[in-house]
């Protein structure tokens, strides 16, 4: 891994990602879509508990110091079964491990980067989360589909759907919630939508529209807040939105400056959320800054800003209290608890545009992250001959995670 001490600015951002996209996933290539089709499974994730109120605190602030990542930061592992960027597919390996022939289970958990999942370049793959089996759900935005992943590499389609889905979060009766926009993400000069909505969706393939959320402008990241009440995160505002599963029933949870956009362009503020140890982490994007908020009883405290860095998209806490981030350019980073960054996958890896991670769920592979990427087409702006192939990337970090 490659240590890295920032800031970055959005520009070098934009620039490493174009560069990478350009260089390493070069658009003539053809990636064919191999995907198999295996029976629905439900999705189920839990959130950690609370034992300290006040969480890790704010640690230092990185953007005093220097040194930038660009398009040729190169991480220190190699991924295996890729896609040569050179334009000689090979292919991604969507058959996963080697199984014992005697209980059809993994023989050793995985050691090296793994492309599980590839699309042809004009897919995003926009968001990811864990089925309580292990089994990993993958928001396909372009496709207006959800699609499951298994730890062996099995591919199917959890949900269709009319609308277009942006993210997902599972509940701890195993029930998908999807936030989705009634148009593609590119329709639009600003890539912002204002028809907002939340689908609940099960194993039975079925995706029933819960409630509109005409309050808010976009609704990007969900996380749960508690079993039965999901949090929406407004990109182009400052609110995150509680909205109760059972009646359908939002309300702004938190208003604040710190979710605000700052220059106002085509990068989202607020966008990814978490919980951990009693508090909802939300990464602002523009602002560069994950901002924690303390919950009290359901209710939200007075936020403050927990780190300063790169331009963060969504993330999730390792069991040692690590953020591993992704940052929808080149790079995606642990983010120690004393805010020292390493980068862990780059573009050698295949995790160029890349959206959102999630820990794997299961003994053969807890201590990896499963990555979804856009292959750049947000950079793009859309155009899938400027971009690469999105791709689900599975990495091997050492701990586990929720």
């Amino acid at each position: 891994m490659k240590t890295l001490v920032f800031p970055y600015t959005i520009a070098l951002l934009v620039a490493s990602a174009t560069g990478a996209c350009n260089s390493d996933d070069d658009p003539s290539s053809s990636a064919s879509d191999t995907e198999t089709t295996t029976d629905d499974t439900s999705a189920s994730a839990s959130t950690p508990s609370s034992s300290d109120p006040d969480g890790p605190g704010p640690g230092p602030d990185t953007s005093a110091t220097t040194a930038s990542t660009t398009a040729t930061t190169t991480a220190t592992t190699t991924a295996t079964n890729s896609t040569d960027v050179t334009g000689d597919p090979t292919g991604p390996d969507e058959t996963g491990p080697d199984p014992d022939s005697s209980t059809g289970e993994p023989v050793a958990p995985p050691t090296e980067p793994e492309i599980m999942l590839e699309r042809p370049a004009g897919a995003f793959f926009e968001n990811i989360d864990r089925d309580t089996d292990g089994t990993i759900l993958v928001v396909a935005h372009t496709d207006q589909q959800v699609l499951s992943l298994t730890p062996q590499g099995e591919v199917g389609v959890f949900v269709e759907m009319d609308d277009w889905p942006f993210s997902i979060v599972v509940d701890d009766d195993g029930t998908a919630i999807i936030a989705a926009h009634g148009q593609m993400i590119f329709d639009q000069a600003q890539p912002f939508v204002t028809t907002n909505m939340i689908y609940i969706a099960d194993r039975a393939g079925g995706a029933d529209l819960l409630t509109d959320v005409p309050e808010a402008s976009f609704i990007n990241g969900i996380c749960l807040l508690e079993p039965g009440v999901v949090l929406g995160v407004d990109s182009s505002a400052s609110s995150l939105f509680r909205i109760d599963v059972a009646t359908g029933d939002v309300s702004t949870w938190l208003d604040d400056p710190l979710l605000s956009p700052d220059q106002g362009g085509t990068i989202p503020a607020a966008n990814g959320c978490k919980i951990y140890e009693g508090a909802v982490y939300v990464s602002n994007s523009d602002r560069q800054t994950i901002v924690r908020v303390p919950i009290e009883g359901g209710d939200a405290r007075s936020p403050a800003v927990y780190f300063n860095g790169p331009l963060i998209d969504d993330f999730a806490f390792s069991a040692s209290g690590a953020i591993y981030a992704t940052t929808h350019a080149n790079d995606v980073l642990r983010i120690a608890t004393d805010l020292t960054i390493e980068v862990i996958a780059s573009a050698p890896e295949g995790v160029v545009g890349n959206t959102a991670l999630v820990f794997g769920g299961t003994a053969f592979d807890d201590e990896t992250v499963y990555i979804s990427t856009d292959g750049g087409l947000y950079v793009a702006g859309g155009n899938a001959g400027q971009s690469g192939p999105a791709r689900v990337v599975r990495v091997p970090v050492g701990e586990s995670g929720y």
